[in-house]
């Protein structure tokens, strides 16, 4: 199941340690900036997005494969190289699916640059 849900990704994927204990929902492929000297991470990768499709078809997959342990998923990190870079609808409409699909869900990060961040109005930033 985590083969055909992190394909896009290769032999592994970077989730930082404070996020060990959340679902990892793939949103993105590479990384927006892609110009970093020191990163191999990204550097097989052309960013892309995913599209929405994808995204709920992982999501079910996970929902299936998490829906067997005892505690419901509260946690949910949307992975690979800045997925918050994505316009702020898609971000919305993506946090309606995890949200479909985890009910439980408590928090829901996401890898950032800072000036796409600054780039999301404040009533963007508050949507979330």
């Amino acid at each position: 199941m985590f083969d055909e849900v992190y394909k896009e990704y290769g032999k592994g994927y970077y989730v930082p340690l404070t996020q060990g204990y959340s679902v990892a929902v793939p949103v993105t492929v590479g990384c927006s900036w892609d110009q970093y000297l020191y990163c191999d991470l990204n550097h097989e990768n052309k960013f892309k997005f995913l599209g929405l499709q994808v995204i709920t078809n992982k999501l079910e997959a996970l929902k299936n494969y998490y829906s067997i342990r005892r505690r419901p998923v509260e946690k949910v990190v949307l992975v690979r190289g800045n997925p918050f870079c994505l316009d702020t609808k898609i971000l919305i409409e993506i946090i309606s699916l995890i949200k479909v699909h985890f009910p439980h869900v408590k928090n829901i990060s996401s890898f950032a640059r800072v000036d796409d961040i600054l780039r999301k109005s404040k009533g963007e930033l508050l949507e979330f």
